[in-house]
């Protein structure tokens, strides 16, 4: 149909109602069903293919089914008396509708399946979700449940593709979240877990100075020893040699070499000042070097005495409360989980809207995030044990 009469078409797909001429007709419309062997292009018949909720890409007949269809009967399709719907039916149903619940889990999925197909620019309107939404309280209401389920959304497949090949993406996509729920997802719990990991790690690399029990800062003195003192003098080296200054006998304007010192050899090579004649031999050199008090010394700071930082007893005991709470919420969920594989095999093999072969890989999808929520379960507990076991900070006068 050229556009003018596809126009002409979606105040009557959306408000129930034909203009005729100059008069606006009501019509008892209750559904539309179109086909089309090519897929609308094109601005202007976007908004009436936005109009059709339900999509569905219907191949050539398999080879399993050619023969039924070479045996199909033509004429009109005859429908049960039993299976036949009344007006006041539909009515009925439609008030029924409206008292379904949209779950927070449901709410949830929903909210991410907006931003995942914004993502992959797939364009569904704010009309179609809110389509979307009656058409899950239809099926939920058809089984008889005052809330929509996490498994009427398989439905969601065929409601927000633009072209064929996105629907098996969505599906997919739909499939690893049947676990997902308002309060947790594999993702967000993976990160939190992860930023639990890195601040224990941060706790346990912390280094602090050590104290004394009257709370003053300790060093490493040069010799090894515990001190108080930030800095004393200490014996110079050079080159790994032990350097000396030189005797006040010595003919030198700076016994210090300029703060080098001299080594043994080097003092051995000096010239002496003794009753104002030069001698070339300085018999008391064994005794002068065996003096520590010749060793050349410069004042050093000492090395600050580290030790993990210790913490108060009442952070440990708030950060081992913060995983035990996680640790118990993941449990629920896995619970959770639980009740969803369980779910999966009775609803949707019974589902009267869904295929009864998803249930296969929905449990598989759903034991997975079981195996991912295990995982997580073991490494806060982890992270529990290592944050009992950071060192707690004594305050003065603990030991007394």
């Amino acid at each position: 149909a050229n556009s003018a009469i596809l126009n002409a078409l979606l105040t009557l797909v959306n408000e129930r109602e034909f203009d005729s001429g100059t008069e606006r007709v009501r019509t008892p419309l209750i559904a539309v069903v179109g086909a089309s062997n090519e897929l609308p292009e094109g601005q202007e018949l976007a908004a009436l293919y936005d109009r059709f909720l339900l999509r569905l890409h219907v191949g050539p007949v398999s080879e399993a089914g050619f023969e039924r269809l070479l045996s199909l009967a033509g004429g009109e399709p005859e429908v049960k008396s039993a299976l036949q719907l009344r007006p006041s039916d539909l009515e009925d149903f439609h008030r029924g509708m409206e008292t379904v619940e949209l779950s927070a889990d449901v709410q949830a999925l929903l909210v991410g399946l907006r931003k995942w197909l914004a993502q992959r620019q797939i364009t569904v309107s704010d009309r179609r979700f809110g389509k979307i939404v009656k058409l899950l309280k239809a099926s939920a209401h058809s089984h008889g449940r005052a809330a929509v389920s996490i498994w009427d959304c398989w439905l969601l497949q065929h409601c927000v593709w633009d072209e064929p090949e996105q629907r098996e993406k969505v599906l997919a996509w739909y499939t690893e979240r049947v676990g997902v729920t308002a309060d947790w997802n594999p993702e967000r719990l993976t990160r939190l877990v992860g930023v639990w990991e890195a601040r224990l790690k941060q706790d346990q690399d912390s280094r602090s100075q050590v104290r004394d029990k009257a709370g003053q800062l300790l060093f490493v003195g040069h010799g090894g020893e515990r001190t108080v003192l930030e800095h004393a003098p200490a014996y110079i080296t050079r080159d790994g040699e032990e350097v000396y200054r030189a005797p006040d006998e010595a003919d030198l304007s700076d016994p210090t070499n300029g703060g080098r010192g001299f080594t043994t050899s080097e003092l051995g090579r000096l010239q002496w000042m003794s009753r104002n004649r030069r001698l070339e031999h300085w018999s008391g050199f064994e005794q002068y070097i065996a003096e520590k008090r010749n060793r050349l010394t410069k004042v050093l700071p000492h090395e600050i005495l580290m030790e993990p930082t210790p913490y108060p007893p009442v952070y440990i005991k708030d950060r081992v409360g913060e995983m035990e709470k996680i640790a118990a919420d993941i449990k629920a969920w896995r619970e959770r989980l639980a009740d969803h594989i369980g779910d999966c095999k009775t609803t949707v093999t019974s589902h009267l809207w869904g295929s009864a072969d998803f249930a296969g890989p929905a449990v598989q999808a759903l034991e997975a995030i079981e195996d991912k929520a295990k995982v997580l379960e073991r490494r806060i507990q982890v992270v529990q044990q290592g944050f009992a076991r950071l060192p707690v900070r004594k305050d003065p006068g603990d030991d007394a």
